[in-house]
C-alpha cells in the first residue's frame, strides 16, 4: 500500500511540474511580475540599479525589460517566438557617430560601427527555430542586452560596452568591455600601444592595479589578498581597460577576482602613477 502511495505522490509532483512550467510562461506585454532592478550604466559607465520594469520569468529565471537605446544608436533588436510563446530576446546598441568626432580618423571610426552593426544585424536576423532545438535554446538562452557608454577625453575615445544576458544556471551573466580609439588616426589601441611590450610593463603595472584594489575597495570583497593572486594579469588584456580624465580603469571580469555578487571589478590606475611606463601622451 505504501509503495502505492509513494507512486501517485510521484506522479502528482511531476504533473505538477509540468502545469506550473506552462503556467509560468508570461507574455512580455502583458505580465503583471515586477522585477526590481537590472543593471545598467551611470555617467562614469559604472554599473547602477534603474527603475523597476516588467519581466518574464520561465521556472524561475527573470528576463528583465529590454533597456532603452542610447541616443544615435544603431538599434539591433529581435524578439523571437515559437508556438505562440515568447523564447528568445537579442538587442544590441552600438554608437552611430555624427559630428562628435572632429579629427581626421573620425570617418574609419565610423565604418567601423556601421560594419559592426551590420555584421550583428545580421546575425540576429538569421536565428531560427526548429523542433529540434527549441528545447535546448529555451532553457539555456532566453536573452541578451549590449548597451554601451562613451567618454571623449583629449584625442581619445572610450567605448564601453555592457552585456547582460541569461544563458542557464542559477543567475544572468553580465560582462564589460571597451574598445578605445585614437582619433587621429582612427585605430583601437592596444596595450601594446601605451605600454610597450609586456615585459616592459607587466611588474610595475601589475603593482600599480593591486595597490589601487585594496585602496579603491575593502580588500573583504576579493577571493584573496589581490598581491596573492597568481597570475592577476592573465585577466587584462585589450579590450579589458578604457581611458579616462583620471586614469586608465582596468576592468576583472565576474569572478577572476571577487565572487558573483561583486560584479565586475573597475580599478583606475591615475596617469600620474603610470608616468614611468606610459609611452603615449594621456591626461599631462
Amino acid at each position: 500500500m505504501k509503495k502505492y502511495i509513494v507512486v501517485f505522490m510521484i506522479l502528482s509532483l511531476l504533473l505538477y511540474a509540468c502545469e506550473q512550467t506552462e503556467e509560468n510562461i508570461v507574455d512580455v506585454q502583458n505580465s503583471d511580475i515586477v522585477i526590481e532592478t537590472i543593471e545598467t550604466f551611470d555617467n562614469n559607465g559604472r554599473g547602477i540599479k534603474v527603475d523597476k520594469s516588467k519581466a518574464v520569468i520561465y521556472d524561475g529565471v527573470i528576463m528583465p525589460e529590454i533597456p532603452k537605446a542610447p541616443p544615435n544608436s544603431y538599434d539591433i533588436a529581435k524578439t523571437l517566438s515559437y508556438q505562440d510563446k515568447w523564447f528568445r530576446t537579442e538587442a544590441v546598441y552600438y554608437p552611430r557617430f555624427t559630428d562628435e568626432i572632429k579629427y581626421e580618423g573620425s570617418e574609419k571610426i565610423k565604418q567601423y560601427y556601421a560594419e559592426l552593426a551590420e555584421e550583428q544585424e545580421g546575425y540576429i536576423n538569421n536565428i531560427s527555430i526548429s523542433d529540434e532545438v527549441y528545447d535546448d535554446y529555451f532553457n539555456y538562452h532566453l536573452y541578451t542586452y549590449v548597451t554601451y557608454d562613451v567618454i571623449f577625453f583629449e584625442k581619445y575615445l572610450s567605448v564601453l560596452y555592457f552585456s547582460v544576458g541569461y544563458y542557464g544556471g542559477i543567475h544572468s551573466f553580465d560582462q564589460y568591455w571597451a574598445d578605445n580609439f585614437d582619433m587621429t588616426t582612427g585605430e583601437i589601441l592596444k596595450l601594446e600601444d601605451l605600454f610597450g611590450y609586456e615585459y616592459m610593463y607587466r611588474e610595475i603595472l601589475q603593482e600599480l592595479i593591486c595597490k589601487n584594489l585594496l585602496i579603491q575597495y575593502d580588500e573583504d570583497i576579493f577571493f584573496e589578498n589581490p598581491y596573492e593572486v597568481p597570475n592577476i594579469m592573465q585577466n587584462i588584456y585589450d579590450s579589458r581597460f578604457r581611458i579616462t580624465e583620471k586614469g586608465i580603469d582596468f576592468i576583472f571580469p565576474t569572478y577572476a577576482i571577487a565572487p558573483y555578487d561583486a560584479g565586475n571589478i573597475f580599478v583606475t590606475v591615475p596617469y600620474e602613477e603610470l608616468s614611468e611606463i606610459l609611452l603615449m601622451e594621456i591626461g599631462e
